[in-house]
């Protein structure tokens, strides 16, 4: 779950794309409702980004951009929307009932990227929202329609392959083709009559999709492309996203392939210094993290990400996927142990800051730091014996329940931490 009361920005450049951006501005123009689908790696949300950039002088009061990856249920989802729009009223309201008085006088984009998470409760919610604000247009992703009243669809298909035979000047115009072309940053390549009809295999064999054409493109850096289209004739079964992510992990050494493992438990983006404190270990001297690290941005299994000066690494979707599948229940249990001590730590720490000149950049690190959060606070409460360090936990980021906009998230936790843990309640609390 990723707060981003902007567009974020993006890292590389746009290839193709056109029609599907300008399919998307019209259906805004028709209705208020649209709804991005289209299969895992096919672009659903840079398509997204760049048509809400393109549109955003319509909306007056501005585009709020919020990620659901990571959101369990509609409490979560209203939070996620309330810390992006900056609503800080008593938590005693409904959610719902503050998040369209909030968008009703204004006119506002709203960019849900990530609904197949919680379709029917984004349905609801979109539903609530739009009756209530006539101002307000909302833009979906998701791999699924939502099928709600007035939603317009736009499916973002697989980019343009080039067919069998096809000629040097036709493979040169496919969009596949520009974007492999693109990533692979290799100024001395250069499509011939001699290798058209590999270069149109290739594109062809991954099927237009452009995260599996990505990472293949990185893989082309090390590798001839005749190799690379043996390599995945050889794949049997599975997606073209999972045989492209398994093409990546054979290109790593053992300590990236640890790391892209161990990786997967950051519930969003996370800093240098947490990937050596929760992935280092047992194959992987905490040394050893950083060069890795590196290797797997430079493959595109990680992406950087840069804030007012900090830098943060996230891990796409599909490679996460990839990761979490190939992780035995044991190593997921020891990692989330890691994991959840390494924040519940930070929390603590983060509590504790008196200084008033860095108090607002703690606030906006533990604000960015959010996604990370919600997921130890989850750990602990599934974990057995974990109630004091859930509440130690709580107690811990009492700065961003009261003055960083979290009230009700704070309230939410504190509640069900209660509920559960046979502790009388507070004054004021719900039965």
């Amino acid at each position: 779950m990723t707060f981003r009361p902007a567009l974020p920005q993006e890292t590389t450049s746009l290839v193709g794309r056109r029609a599907e951006v300008g399919a998307v501005r019209r259906a805004l123009q028709r209705g208020r409702l649209v709804t991005l689908t289209g299969v895992a790696g096919v672009g659903k949300t840079r398509v997204a980004i760049r048509a809400a950039r393109l549109t955003r002088r319509a909306f007056a009061d501005g585009v709020v951009f919020v990620s659901l990856s990571g959101l369990t249920s509609a409490e979560s989802l209203e939070h996620a929307l309330a810390q992006a729009m900056g609503i800080h009223e008593l938590v005693s309201h409904s959610g719902v009932r503050l998040l369209a008085g909030h968008l009703r006088p204004r006119r506002t984009l709203l960019v849900l990227d990530g609904c197949e998470h919680l379709p029917e409760e984004v349905s609801a919610l979109a539903q609530a929202l739009l009756a209530a604000a006539p101002g307000l247009h909302m833009l979906l992703t998701s791999r699924q329609v939502l099928r709600a009243p007035g939603e317009h669809t736009v499916e973002v298909r697989p980019m343009s392959v080039p067919c069998a035979g096809a000629s040097l000047a036709e493979v040169a115009a496919t969009e596949s083709y520009a974007l492999l072309v693109e990533r692979m940053a290799d100024p001395s390549f250069r499509l011939t009559e001699q290798n058209t009809a590999l270069v149109s295999g290739l594109c062809r064999r991954l099927e237009g999709v452009p995260l599996a054409i990505e990472l293949a493109a990185v893989r082309a850096r090390v590798m001839p492309l005749e190799e690379i289209l043996r390599t995945m004739g050889g794949q049997p079964g599975g997606s073209v996203m999972e045989s492209a992510a398994g093409w990546s992990h054979d290109l790593c050494g053992p300590e990236e392939r640890l790391l892209w493992r161990r990786l997967a438990v950051f519930a969003g983006p996370f800093d240098l210094a947490a990937a050596e404190a929760v992935c280092s270990g047992e194959g992987l001297a905490e040394e050893e993290v950083y060069p890795a690290l590196a290797a797997l941005v430079d493959r595109s299994v990680v992406i950087t990400e840069r804030d007012e000066g900090r830098v943060a690494y996230r891990m796409l979707g599909g490679v996460r996927q990839f990761a979490l599948a190939r992780m035995s229940a044991g190593e997921l249990g020891e990692l989330r142990r890691r994991h959840r001590e390494h924040y519940l730590a930070m929390a603590v720490r983060l509590g504790c800051e008196q200084n008033s000149v860095s108090r607002l950049a703690t606030w906006s690190t533990a604000r960015g730091e959010w996604p990370n959060f919600r997921a130890a606070i989850e750990s602990y409460a599934a974990a057995e014996g974990q109630v004091d360090s859930c509440a130690r936990m709580l107690v811990g980021l009492w700065f961003l329940w009261l003055y960083a906009g979290m009230s009700r998230e704070g309230r939410s936790y504190l509640e069900r931490f209660l509920a559960t843990s046979g502790i009388e309640g507070f004054p004021g609390s719900r039965p």
